[in-house]
């Protein structure tokens, strides 16, 4: 979910934390440990590899949508994101002094690291029972998905509930319609990212969102 919640908004303006190298690079570093990267092990991605990147996140997205709206993913994402998973078979438990890590061949790069832990997670996910609880935040300015961890909860954050509310009450007789990928917000309208310009936000900056914010029930 973190992976997805790369792109979102803060302050109003879509943000992009895979906008650059220097971006997802800094987003690796910070998830490092989650992603199976020894302590202190080089992070190197190159800039062919950012569209890659980007196209699973997509595809990710693709097939949460599809989940939170009871519907048929697109093949390709679906094809794209088991392919990748399988990927992460490569590596291998490993129990040097410092304790168990994951041990991955020479060769694989950072991209292609993340690419397959991150696809293999998604496939955990979906075919878990905690896909039952998984949302999509209908707050205006929000692109998120959370698990619901109490009945009733429909937003990401009390900031995006508190959001709606206002806007909802300061707006009476229009109604807030949000699409597949998220809340109403200029250029992306529908259900995929696919449609929209991966490269909209103009801010930098790394913000990482939590996967799982205890909301407001409306």
């Amino acid at each position: 979910m973190e992976f997805v919640s790369s792109w979102h908004y803060v302050g109003g303006v879509l943000v992009d934390e895979f906008r650059t190298v220097d971006g997802l690079t800094s987003w690796i570093s910070i998830h490092q440990d989650r992603l199976g990267l020894a302590p202190g092990a080089a992070i190197c991605v190159h800039s062919p590899e950012l569209a890659q990147v980007i196209r699973v996140r997509e595809a990710i997205r693709d097939l949460l949508d599809a989940i939170v709206d009871s519907a048929q993913p697109r093949p390709a994402a679906l094809r794209l994101i088991s392919e990748e998973s399988r990927q992460a078979h490569m590596a291998s438990l490993i129990w040097p002094p410092s304790g168990p890590q994951l041990h991955w061949p020479s060769g694989i790069s950072t991209a292609e690291l993340l690419i397959a832990q991150v696809c293999a997670s998604a496939v955990r996910l979906l075919s878990s029972p905690r896909c039952k609880i998984l949302r999509r935040c209908p707050a205006p300015r929000c692109v998120l998905f959370f698990t619901a961890l109490r009945p009733g909860q429909t937003w990401c954050s009390q900031a995006c509930g508190n959001r709606a509310r206002v806007a909802r009450h300061a707006a009476p007789g229009k109604v807030l319609r949000a699409g597949r990928s998220g809340a109403p917000h200029p250029g992306v309208a529908g259900r995929r990212l696919a449609d929209a310009d991966p490269h909209l936000p103009p801010v930098d900056g790394v913000g990482l969102l939590r996967k799982t914010v205890p909301g407001d029930a409306d």
